[in-house]
C-alpha cells in the first residue's frame, strides 16, 4: 500500500510556540492516540491534517469571496461564502433546488430533482438571458403601471399634437400657394409649395423629437431604479438625469449621420451602440457609455445581435398600432437594460418580488427567473 504524505503548513520561522509545537499530554491516555510510537511517516499520515487559515487569499482578494463590486453592481459569484453565523451559505437557494447531487445519507440534498438543474450564470447561455430579460421587462412594466403609462400618454400627445399641426399647417400654407398659382396661369410645375409643405413638416418632426427622447431616456432611468430594487416614481419616467440624455443625444447623432451615408452605416452603428443608454443610466458618462457599449457588442457579437433584433421587432410590432406606442418604448428599454446586465454577470430583480418584501416588511428581493 503507497504511502501518504500530510504537508505541515506551519511556519516553522514563526516565533508562536503553538506553532513550533503541539500542546502536552495531560494524562496517559495520550499515548492511545493514532501514529504514538509510529514511524513519523505513518505518524504523519494518521494525524488529521491542519484546517486551511481562514486568511489563505488567492490573487488579491481572500479565497473564497466574491469578487469586488464593479462600476455598475456587485459581480456574481458562485462560490459558496461564509454567513454570519460562519456556515457556508448555498449559491444555489435562490432556485429552488440544491446544487449538489445525492440522497441525504450520501451528505446531499433529498429535494434535488435531476430534472430541474440549477439555472446558468447570467451571462453564460443565450435562451436564459434573453428569457429572463424578457421576463424582466413585462413584470417591471406590470409592477409599475403608473411610473411608465402616465409619461408615455403625456409625451404622446405632444409629439402627436406637434406632428398633426405641422401636417395641418403645411397644407393651409400648400393650398394657399397652389391657389395663388393657378390664380396666375403659370405653366411651370409648383415646387415652391412642395417644398414649403415638406420643410413645414420637416420643422414638426424636429419639434418632437426631444420630447421623444425625453421619453425614451425617462424608461431607461425608471429600469434603472427598478434594477437597483426601488420603485421608480412619475418623475423618474418624466425626466431622465443629464449624462441618460446626453448619451441618447450622442446615439441619435452618430446614427442620423450613419444613415445619411448609404443607410447601412447608420444600422452597424445602432447595433453597435444598442447598450449605450443602458450603460448611461447604470452610471456611467456619454462617451464611456458608448465604449462600453461597442466593447460589450465586440465581444458577444451573437447575442448583441439578437437583441438588437428582438428591439426591431418589438418597434414593428407595437409601433404598428399608435396606442401601442405607450407600451412598447418602455418595454424595448427596460429589455435592452435588462441585457446589458445579464451581459454583464449580473442577476436581476424580480420587481414584483420587491413589492411583496415591501407590504409584508421584508427586505429581500428574489432574482428573476
Amino acid at each position: 500500500m503507497p504511502e501518504s504524505y500530510s504537508y505541515d503548513h506551519r511556519d516553522p520561522n514563526s516565533s508562536d510556540p503553538a506553532s513550533q509545537s503541539s500542546a502536552p499530554a495531560t494524562d496517559g491516555a495520550s499515548s492511545a492516540q493514532p501514529g504514538a510510537g509510529a514511524p513519523p511517516e505513518e505518524s504523519a499520515a494518521a494525524a488529521p491534517s491542519a484546517p486551511a487559515s481562514a486568511g489563505a487569499t488567492r490573487g488579491s482578494r481572500e479565497y473564497g469571496l466574491p469578487a469586488p463590486a464593479d462600476a455598475h453592481g456587485p459581480a456574481v459569484s458562485h462560490a459558496s461564502t461564509p454567513s454570519s453565523t460562519g456556515a457556508p451559505t448555498d449559491p444555489y437557494a435562490d432556485t429552488g433546488h440544491d446544487a449538489r447531487e445525492g440522497d441525504g445519507a450520501a451528505g446531499g440534498d433529498a429535494s434535488f430533482d435531476p430534472a430541474h438543474p440549477p439555472k446558468p450564470a447570467p451571462g453564460t447561455d443565450l435562451s436564459s438571458d434573453v428569457g429572463a430579460a424578457l421576463n424582466f421587462a413585462y413584470r417591471a412594466f406590470v409592477a409599475n403601471p403608473l411610473a411608465f403609462i402616465v409619461p408615455g400618454v403625456i409625451y404622446f400627445v405632444v409629439i402627436l399634437g406637434l406632428i398633426v399641426s405641422s401636417v395641418i399647417v403645411g397644407f393651409v400654407v400648400f393650398f394657399s400657394s397652389v391657389d395663388a398659382w393657378v390664380a396666375s396661369g403659370s405653366d411651370d410645375v409648383p415646387l415652391r409649395p412642395l417644398l414649403i409643405l415638406y420643410a413645414i413638416m420637416f420643422v414638426g418632426a424636429l419639434l418632437a423629437m426631444p420630447f421623444s427622447l425625453l421619453w425614451s431616456t425617462g424608461a431607461a432611468a425608471a429600469g434603472d431604479k427598478i434594477v437597483e430594487g426601488t420603485k421608480p416614481s412619475i418623475r423618474d419616467s418624466l425626466l431622465a438625469p443629464g449624462r441618460v440624455i446626453l448619451t441618447a443625444l450622442l446615439v441619435g447623432l452618430i446614427t442620423t449621420v450613419g444613415m445619411l451615408l448609404c443607410y447601412l452605416p447608420g444600422l452597424v452603428a445602432s447595433a453597435f451602440l444598442i447598450f449605450a443608454v443602458p450603460a448611461a443610466a447604470r452610471g456611467a458618462s456619454p462617451v464611456a457609455a458608448v465604449k462600453e457599449s461597442i466593447a460589450l457588442v465586440r465581444s458577444n457579437l451573437g447575442t448583441a445581435l439578437l437583441t438588437w433584433l428582438v428591439v426591431q421587432v418589438i418597434a414593428s410590432v407595437g409601433g404598428s398600432l399608435v396606442i401601442t406606442l405607450v407600451i412598447v418604448i418602455p418595454a424595448a428599454y427596460l429589455f435592452e437594460l435588462a441585457m446589458f446586465e445579464r451581459m454583464n454577470g449580473r442577476e436581476l430583480p424580480d420587481p414584483r418580488a420587491e413589492e411583496q418584501a415591501q407590504t409584508s416588511g421584508q427586505g429581500t428581493v428574489t432574482p428573476v427567473a
